[in-house]
């Protein structure tokens, strides 16, 4: 769920970049073009699919292997589908030449490496953990509206506690999870990849104070399995891979919404490259869910009865 990506290569040296399934990246070449450029050509490896825009009136095609006239309007967009196997083990060549001469003047190679992450919840309440369908930053209402539904967790379900459920910052009994909503978190990529870049799972203090996340960090048949990651003082975190591609979490409610809340809270994972040359971390990535918290219902005793009913 992130706007497209800019990556600009260089005549000097290969370029690396960390590409995520299905998320556009816009190749910046305009500090790398050699003097008298009037064509170029664009070749991807197997699996990355790569597009021209020849200007900004003209919609984009696909480069294939024929050669494109230069302007200051053209634009090469890369997509890739599938994750990577190995780091950089595919790459887009682009190839600059002149009329006058058959050979290119110049070419810069662009190695890339897919990953593919998504962070899902529950959308349709039917147990699934899949929101690739749908737009999991939105929660929309009605027969054909979606959306996860996060619960408060105001019950005692470990009766040697005195507080309620949510007052802690831990799981006291398994029986506890079942008022939680799951929330998951999938990688698929390189394992090496993994060595420079960190996944950073993160909500906003606001919403921090409405609903706390667990981690199951062990076997979940273990209360001390479930590490308090997020609520309350806690806005982010690092995720470790305790379990290779998934990641489960779980989700409790700590308020009821009310006229200073909407009851909707979102989470964010986002993919930050620890690459770069002066030690600074840069975002490539930010995947999103929001889960509306249900209301507290109550009914008055004052009501009149609609249907009364006697057994024996």
């Amino acid at each position: 769920m992130s706007l497209q990506r800019i990556v600009r290569v260089s005549l000097e040296h290969p370029t690396s970049a960390v590409c995520v399934a299905g998320v556009e990246t816009l190749v910046d070449i305009y500090g790398s073009v050699p003097e008298g450029t009037e064509m170029l050509e664009v070749y991807g490896t197997p699996g990355v699919a790569v597009y021209i825009s020849p200007s900004t009136e003209r919609g984009r095609e696909r480069a294939d292997a024929r050669r494109w006239r230069y302007n200051a309007g053209l634009e090469i967009i890369v997509v890739m589908n599938s994750p990577s196997n190995d780091v950089n083990d595919s790459h887009v060549q682009i190839s600059y030449y002149s009329r006058h001469k058959p050979q290119p003047l110049a070419y810069t190679v662009l190695y890339l490496t897919c990953v593919d992450i998504t962070l899902d919840c529950d959308l349709d309440c039917e147990g699934r953990q899949n929101g690739s369908f749908v737009d999991k930053r939105q929660w929309v209402w009605g027969p054909d509206g979606y959306g996860a539904i996060l619960l408060v967790n105001c019950d005692r379900d470990d009766l040697n506690c005195d507080d309620r459920d949510n007052c802690d910052q831990h799981v006291c009994c398994l029986q506890d999870l079942e008022d939680m909503s799951v929330m998951v978190l999938r990688t698929q990529g390189p394992a090496a990849l993994f060595d420079d870049h960190r996944l950073i799972l993160h909500t906003s203090s606001y919403d921090a104070k409405r609903a706390r996340v667990f981690h199951v960090c062990g076997p979940e048949d273990s209360c001390e399995a479930y590490r308090h990651v997020l609520g309350r003082d806690k806005v982010s975190y690092e995720v470790p891979r305790f379990h290779g591609d998934e990641e489960r979490f779980f989700v409790e409610g700590l308020s009821f919404p009310d006229a200073g809340f909407s009851g909707l809270v979102s989470f964010h994972v986002t993919l930050l490259d620890g690459s770069n040359e002066d030690f600074s971390e840069s975002p490539i990535f930010t995947d999103t869910v929001v889960f509306r918290v249900a209301p507290w219902i109550m009914t008055p005793s004052t009501l009149p009865p609609l249907e009364v009913y006697v057994c024996q």
